[in-house]
């Protein structure tokens, strides 16, 4: 067998985010997520909602539309969850709202666990202590095998609201065990955050506003603006990152015959091949077209190009000049 090495400054890819967003009730995680994905799939792309919480994403219903809502009942096990991401994939965005049920939902792994504990202990109550520990071995190889395994490659973005709970914790001072307040901690399997591209979690204090657990990628901060509420327009940077707005799929967010920029100059100051712009340049174009309500799709199909990360040294500074 040979491996074939290259040079990664040549492989051009695509890969969809995986998004975790944590936080007890009223943090804004669902009306985040649905910002994000809104910004993300751009104006008339519908994006999914899986709905585990017993249709509180459809208290929403008239925000963000399109959207399209599932009712995903018990049981939550690993397989069944992934069978449902798989029923997905045709939506350029996901929301799994909310994947703690896959944690301890009906069925989730923290009942895989108990059932196994029970099986193992044959009913003898003074067992349970020393096998808690070993009933795990199943319940964790079902959700980092099939569901993790699965999350990690799933084909378009995701993004995973998970509940949180106040937590404690037991630290020694002086040589003292004390109970320090931990804050509020997903309910997820504990190496869920880390496998995500993005995890953070809100406070109800702070609504929109992520407070990353994962350290975030130096890439990705002008994406999540430091202090800044999750919006339509965090969506649309991580979609210029990503390479994933295909002009074929866009259309206006304003249906009035808006001003694109670049009319106006002849086309071959515009079309003429050049360096590509930076990321930070394409989120800057991105951020300018949000705020012009320029026809983002109409630039990039005359120009030939799927993303503004595309556009050449030029094109960026004739859309600036038209601003």
């Amino acid at each position: 067998m040979t491996y074939d090495f290259r040079p990664s400054l040549d492989i051009q890819f695509t890969k969809a985010p995986a998004i975790a967003i944590a936080g007890p009730s009223g943090c804004g995680k669902t009306e985040s997520a649905m910002r994000l994905a809104r910004g993300y799939c751009g104006p008339g792309v519908p994006f999914a909602v899986i709905d585990t919480e017993e249709k509180r994403a459809l208290y929403k219903q008239k925000r963000y539309q399109p959207w399209d809502w599932l009712d995903f009942q018990p049981p939550y096990t690993p397989e069944n969850c992934v069978e449902i991401l798989k029923a997905a994939v045709k939506y350029k965005a996901v929301i799994l709202d909310s994947g703690s049920a896959e944690y301890d939902g009906e069925g989730g792994i923290s009942d895989i666990q108990e059932e196994t504990l029970e099986r193992m202990c044959k009913g003898d109550v003074k067992r349970m202590e020393a096998l808690a520990g070993p009933a795990w071995k199943d319940a964790k190889r079902r959700h980092k095998r099939v569901f993790m395994n699965y999350l990690r490659r799933y084909p378009t973005l995701i993004i995973v609201c998970l509940r949180a709970e106040p937590k404690v914790k037991f630290v020694k001072v002086d040589g003292k065990t004390q109970i320090v307040d931990a804050g509020y901690q997903p309910i997820c399997e504990k190496q869920f955050m880390y496998d995500m591209l993005v995890g953070c979690k809100m406070t109800p204090g702070a609504a929109g506003i992520p407070e990353h657990i994962k350290k975030l990628e130096v890439e990705l901060e002008p994406i999540f603006l430091d202090g800044k509420q999750i919006d339509e327009g965090t969506g649309e940077r991580l979609a210029v990152w990503t390479h994933l707005r295909a002009a074929t799929k866009e259309s206006s967010p304003h249906p009035s015959e808006a001003a694109t920029p670049g009319e106006g100059h002849h086309p071959s100051s515009l079309d003429r091949a050049g360096p590509h712009i930076t990321v930070d340049q394409a989120i800057e174009v991105a951020d300018l077209f949000s705020a012009k309500r320029w026809d983002k799709a109409k630039f990039l199909a005359k120009h030939g190009i799927k993303s503004f990360e595309q556009m050449t040294v030029e094109q960026y500074e004739a859309a600036k000049g038209a601003a």
